[in-house]
């Protein structure tokens, strides 16, 4: 198999004569720099239009249609700020919001912090099950 590779590699470089011109083609992305497309995550959302996210910080989020037309970028999500609004409310508003969704301020606050997706998900599911026995 290598050799066959080797064969034909020799017979491509005898057929582009010596003084043939060779044109380079740089492609630049017009994307922040921090983009990084090789860790994107791509999904389709309810609207029926293409998400691809750069999931680390800060996070991108592009929208486009199926066929690429219409691209817009939505701006990055700026993890230290999302978590001072958070800690500005105050532990009485997570008071109130664990009211609502079923978790303690400790658990509220423990979903707010985590990485974990299934550490996430558990404390929701949680909080529902807490919802659905008051129901």
């Amino acid at each position: 198999m290598l050799k066959t590779w080797i064969v034909t590699l020799v017979a491509l470089f005898r057929a582009v004569p010596a003084d043939a011109q060779v044109q380079l083609t740089q492609i630049v992305s017009r994307e922040n720099a921090a983009f990084d497309g090789r860790c994107a995550v791509m999904t389709v959302g309810r609207d029926g239009r293409v998400y691809l996210s750069n999931q680390q910080s800060p996070g991108f989020v592009f929208r486009f249609r199926r066929d690429g037309s219409g691209k817009h970028r939505l701006e990055p999500i700026d993890d230290s700020a999302v978590v001072s609004r958070f800690e500005s409310t105050g532990s009485n508003n997570l008071a109130a919001l664990s009211t609502n969704n079923g978790l303690s301020p400790a658990e509220n606050r423990r979903h707010f912090e985590t990485p974990h997706i299934a550490e996430m998900t558990d404390l929701v599911l949680n909080g529902l099950r807490t919802i659905g026995g008051r129901v």
